[in-house]
């Protein structure tokens, strides 16, 4: 009984580990070497985005907020939307009505706006979350900034302390103090020269340092919305079909105002014919596109008509003809497979 205890309880762990793992599935194009090798490319013409250590601590974590940031926008405008059509045009989207079970005004408004507020509390959470690795950039810029402007006036101090060494021996060796008067009041001059210059030089860098953040940003965002485009493109979908389907509501309101008994009953026996058909045209289209990409559904066997061909045999042109005559019956296969 113990054995059979532990063994449920292993396979309760198995289970578990693979749903985090599951969870945690980071997109492909979110990747490490993806990021770094798009911005890399994208980041030539002026100075690198990616050539600190710094500004690779920013970037990785940044992308996937950004990432987060830019879908929930996308997401935040469909139920705006919604909820515009719903109070102003009296109408709450099938995608609404589908989970509250009801157009109620009340009960929907509530949903909807539930929503929007959960969207823009996470939109808000992840600006913090970019304002702060924007600090901490910025606090890395001007620490190693400041370390070199350290470094530089040592090196003048240096310079300075030699130049008056070499000042008190020449006047060991000299009479006059003429000497020693001008050359102090190049010291002192040089000094106040140094010391005047370093407010204006601490905000010329501050202003360097948020210019830089800014371009990061703006090459992150670019490639984001590159990456995007299907889920905006989703977005606009579901707006557009959300007014199609008031369109269409309204439509058949007016109809049963109008429509005799007779029409009305006609309009029943259509319904279900024109709902299945509907379903079968989008398999259709669906599986067009399949076949069009060689993308065969999980129904049909992954058949892979290739095998070894001994090369010292024949020449590697001939070869090489072989191998893509196989792929050829292979992707034959598939089509004609999905076609029936």
């Amino acid at each position: 009984e113990v054995e059979v205890k532990d063994e449920q309880i292993s396979l309760n762990t198995n289970k578990k580990q693979r749903n985090d793992k599951n969870k945690k599935k980071v997109r492909r194009y979110l990747e490490s070497n993806r990021i770094l090798k798009w911005l890399e490319e994208h980041s030539r013409s002026s100075k690198n985005a990616i050539s600190g250590r710094g500004n690779q601590a920013y970037v990785l974590p940044s992308t996937l907020i950004y990432d987060e940031w830019v879908r929930n926008n996308y997401e935040l405008h469909v139920w705006q939307t919604y909820l515009k059509m719903g109070t102003e045009q009296k109408h709450w989207a099938k995608e609404i009505v589908r989970r509250t079970k009801r157009r109620d005004n009340v009960i929907n408004t509530r949903f909807v706006q539930k929503k929007i507020n959960r969207l823009i509390t996470v939109i808000a959470e992840a600006c913090a979350t970019i304002s702060e690795l924007q600090i901490q950039l910025s606090t890395y810029w001007m620490q190693t900034i400041s370390e070199t402007t350290n470094q530089r006036l040592a090196q003048i101090t240096a310079n300075l302390v030699a130049r008056q060494l070499s000042v008190d021996r020449a006047r060991q060796t000299t009479t006059a103090g003429n000497v020693g008067t001008d050359t102090d009041d190049e010291l002192g001059t040089g000094t106040t020269g140094t010391a005047g210059a370093a407010p204006t030089t601490t905000a010329t860098t501050k202003n360097h340092i948020r210019e830089s953040v800014e371009r990061i940003e703006k090459y992150i965002l670019e490639y984001i919305y590159f990456c995007t485009q299907h889920v905006k493109k989703m977005a606009q979908t579901r707006i557009q079909l959300a007014k199609a389907q008031m369109e269409e509501y309204k439509a058949l309101e007016d109809f049963a105002q109008i429509a005799t008994p007779t029409q009305w009953n006609t309009h029943f026996l259509l319904k279900p014919k024109v709902k299945l058909w509907s379903t079968k045209n989008r398999n259709y289209q669906i599986l067009s596109k399949r076949v069009e990409l060689d993308m065969p559904p999980n129904i049909i066997d992954k058949v892979d008509f290739s095998f070894k061909i001994d090369e010292s045999i024949i020449s590697q042109d001939e070869a090489q003809a072989m191998y893509n005559q196989m792929h050829q019956i292979t992707k034959d296969f598939r089509t004609q497979a999905m076609t029936l």
